[in-house]
C-alpha cells in the first residue's frame, strides 16, 4: 500500500511543477512580449490552453 502513495505523491508533484512552470511561462511571456498572444496560436495548440480572455488582454 505504501508504494501506491509514493506513486500517487510522485505524479502528483511532478504535475503540480508542470502547472507552475507553465502559469509561470504565460505570465513571464504576457510581461515581455505584447504581441506574444497574435503569434503563439501554435503554441497554444501544443499547450492545450485556452485563448486569453478578454481580461487578459486589457491587462496588456
Amino acid at each position: 500500500m505504501e508504494w501506491l502513495v509514493g506513486i500517487i505523491a510522485i505524479i502528483g508533484t511532478f504535475s503540480m511543477v508542470l502547472f507552475i512552470m507553465m502559469v509561470g511561462i504565460r505570465a513571464s511571456h504576457s510581461i515581455e512580449h505584447d504581441e506574444v498572444f497574435d503569434q503563439t496560436d501554435w503554441d497554444e495548440h501544443l499547450l492545450h490552453m485556452p485563448r486569453p480572455t478578454r481580461f487578459e488582454q486589457e491587462n496588456k
